[in-house]
């Protein structure tokens, strides 16, 4: 299932997991592996319940210590860089990324990626990219904002 294609310049792994050990034995096994990729992505971003279910995604929003813990574990086990992927919340009332987002660096955390959501909304509702916006002003690394994104010229619109 590992397999880069030939035409991607930049090709990461994505994972969910809810415990820091799971995050480091991933980490050391990728490092094992041989496998050739640029990055590991940690998902705090799906809000599927099936999935929150399992302690991973979305619902580690609500605990973002749980996810220094994740992040920091797998920043040691792999010399790759390492980012995540969040939502703006759970609520979309409520969020809470400029709440934490200064500690990113600390976290061993090379990017981030904001899908400008909640986790209630779903993939309904626009995405709020004045939120983005002001975490990506305020954070302390590189920052991708998604969301509503259908075509290049919106890209550009964002940047």
């Amino acid at each position: 299932l590992l397999r880069r294609h030939e035409s991607e310049d930049i090709f990461g792994l994505q994972i969910a997991v809810p415990w820091p050990d799971q995050a480091r034995t991933f980490g050391r096994l990728m490092e094992e592996s041989g496998h050739h990729f640029d990055f590991i992505d940690l998902n705090c971003a799906c809000p599927v319940d099936a999935i929150c279910r399992y302690g991973v995604g979305a619902c580690l929003l609500d605990t973002p210590k749980k996810i220094e813990g994740l992040s920091r574990a797998i920043s040691k086990a792999s010399s790759r860089p390492i980012t995540i992927k969040v939502r703006i919340g759970r609520d979309e009332k409520k969020p809470v990324l400029h709440k934490w987002l200064h500690e990113l660096k600390d976290w061993g955390l090379a990017a981030w990626t904001i899908h400008g959501r909640s986790r209630m909304q779903r993939y309904t509702k626009l995405a709020d990219w004045d939120y983005v916006g002001r975490c990506a002003r305020d954070a302390p690394i590189p920052t991708f904002g998604s969301g509503d994104i259908f075509q290049h010229t919106e890209w550009y619109e964002h940047i």
